[in-house]
């Protein structure tokens, strides 16, 4: 059987998981509340999410099969609105921009995958109406992401969007982490370019078992600046300038 093969199978086994827990409203980009030390996790996609999650269900011990099926403990959004858990550790890890929207380039789109999922969408509308019909809303007036799009059109199509219609990976950043007044809600931010180090000082701080973090395979794609001319360079620090300013990449030039 090749790797095509048992990624779809994989991917088959989880799918009526997935369903159900869309069925319950659960969003699998919500916050991660671990009571058991005191802290929440601000998960972004594209930035280590994977890898934390599993780590988290270990340490929360929670079964299963597969992260993206499995429903995690969440904050009260109202509590966490009001102040209820500002003595926990609140952390997340974050991304250069720039970085993030080639690495979701080369993972949804170029491997053909139509980060659009208009099919399923439209099939889920039929079965699900009340869960899909939103995401039909936003697909009428999204731009259409193909698997032949260039680079340069890829950035045109996610600069389009606005976050609030976007898909989770390529959407802001800040978007999962600030308040509604622009204020970042966590007390640590961690960075993917130095994620080894972090994490150990999370782990610390939050006296989490495991020490390293067990990472995916790594890319051998070529250099992320490689993908960006000076007019998609631009475009991006535009449509991110938000997470620029505040995660730490003012200083970051083509």
């Amino acid at each position: 059987m090749n790797e095509r093969m048992e990624r779809m199978l994989r991917r088959a086994r989880k799918l009526p998981k997935r369903v159900i827990l869309r069925l319950q409203g659960y969003d699998n980009t919500s916050a991660i509340l671990l009571e058991p030390f005191e802290a929440i996790y601000f998960q972004i996609p594209k930035v280590a999410s994977t890898s934390m999650k599993r780590m988290l269900k270990a340490e929360l011990g929670i079964g299963g099969i597969g992260v993206h099926a499995t429903r995690f403990p969440e904050p009260d959004l109202q509590r966490l609105a009001a102040g209820d858990y500002d003595n926990y550790f609140k952390f997340c890890f974050v991304r250069n921009p720039w970085a993030r929207i080639v690495s979701c380039y080369e993972s949804k789109i170029s491997r053909g995958i139509n980060i659009n999922q208009v099919f399923w969408v439209r099939c889920l509308h039929y079965l699900l109406p009340h869960s899909a019909g939103p995401m039909l809303s936003r697909l009428s007036s999204s731009p259409v992401f193909h698997k032949h799009m260039s680079f340069a059109e890829f950035v045109d199509a996610v600069c389009a969007v606005p976050d609030k219609h976007a898909d989770k990976h390529f959407r802001a950043q800040c978007y999962y982490l600030c308040d509604t007044n622009g204020n970042l809600r966590v007390n640590f931010v961690g960075h993917l370019e130095s994620l080894e180090d972090d994490y150990r000082e999370i782990a610390k701080r939050v006296k989490f078992s495991r020490s390293e973090l067990e990472l995916r395979g790594q890319s051998d794609r070529r250099p992320y600046r490689d993908y960006y001319d000076e007019s998609t360079w631009s475009k991006v620090a535009q449509r991110y300038a938000q997470d620029v300013e505040l995660l730490g990449y003012a200083d970051c030039k083509l």
